[in-house]
């Protein structure tokens, strides 16, 4: 009976394991466009890392094709077509809107979702010239910067320091809307309003925020940085808080769970935050790390100040 036993086990293991194999590759694949650039800043191992666990998370296969950054509508749509002929979604970056309008052209009944970034102010993305629609993920900015303000007054509460060091956020474009957001972020935890980008020569900092690539000079010597970016965390300078990443990788997860939760009626514009990697770890108590976690969960709702 011993010997049966023995000779039944691996049996039914791989009798399983090749039930879920079948199951995994006969489901439709999730198609992402992308190029080098990306590839270069976000790291090509971390990359293949995300794609495979992704992959297992979503329980679909995720397929990728690089194609070069100044390849025409006609190449984007033709690279993203032969990945597969019936795939779940094709997600295209913003910078190929066109590409994903011309691919949607020619198969109107595939789903296609753009990730538009911050850039949904940007009108021309709405103009499909009587094409089907594709559907339309953006980053969450409001509560990006919401989220970003109570991390720096989280911090700032942690690290013993009086109220004469201060949290400032580097942003071009900055609107009040923005400031709003920032503001009542950091007043979760922080009781001194934050500094605003045109405050340049500020250089009493407990923290600096940094969007959308702000040039930022070193001589301010702030004791922690908060970065949006797309960047291998690997590379942050040795002071990096918190990194906000809203990256194709960072926001498939939430793509594919806006198609399945979407139905016919649905609006086809979803916005999403960014996904939040605090490296810095030991900058902060524990207790502090802990209430992170909270901070990553919070909404922020413009209509009402108590988020």
């Amino acid at each position: 009976m011993r010997i049966k036993a023995l000779v039944w086990i691996p049996c039914i293991f791989f009798a399983i394991l090749a039930f879920f194999s079948i199951a995994f590759f006969s489901r439709k694949p999730v198609l992402l466009v992308t190029d080098k650039p990306f590839e270069l800043l976000y790291g090509e191992n971390r990359s293949r890392q995300r794609q495979y666990m992704l992959s297992l998370q979503l329980f679909r296969r995720i397929k990728t094709i690089r194609i070069a950054e100044d390849a025409g509508p006609d190449l984007v749509a033709q690279a993203a077509a032969s990945l597969s002929r019936r795939p779940f979604a094709a997600i295209f970056p913003y910078r190929y809107w066109e590409g994903a309008q011309r691919y949607l052209s020619d198969r109107p009944h595939h789903t296609v979702i753009i990730l538009g970034g911050r850039n949904n102010g940007e009108s021309q993305v709405y103009d499909t010239n009587g094409s089907p629609a594709p559907l339309w993920l953006f980053t969450d900015t409001e509560t990006d910067l919401f989220r970003a303000g109570a991390i720096s007054g989280l911090y700032a509460l942690g690290g013993g320091v009086g109220t004469d060091l201060n949290i400032a956020l580097y942003m071009e474009g900055l609107s009040e809307t923005d400031k709003t957001a920032f503001s009542r972020g950091v007043a979760e935890y922080w009781p001194v309003g934050p500094l605003f980008s045109p405050e340049l020569e500020e250089n009493h900092l407990v923290c600096a925020v940094l969007m959308n690539n702000f040039q930022f000079s070193i001589e301010n010597n702030p004791r922690s940085l908060i970065l949006f970016s797309w960047m291998n965390p690997l590379f942050a300078v040795k002071n990096t808080l918190a990194i906000f990443d809203d990256s194709p990788w960072a926001q498939i997860r939430a793509a594919v769970a806006f198609l399945q939760g979407r139905n016919s009626h649905s609006d086809a514009i979803y916005i999403v935050p960014s996904e939040i990697i605090l490296i810095g770890r030991d900058m902060m108590p524990k207790n502090h790390q802990i209430e992170v976690n909270k901070v990553k969960n919070l909404r922020y709702w413009p209509e009402n100040a108590d988020n």
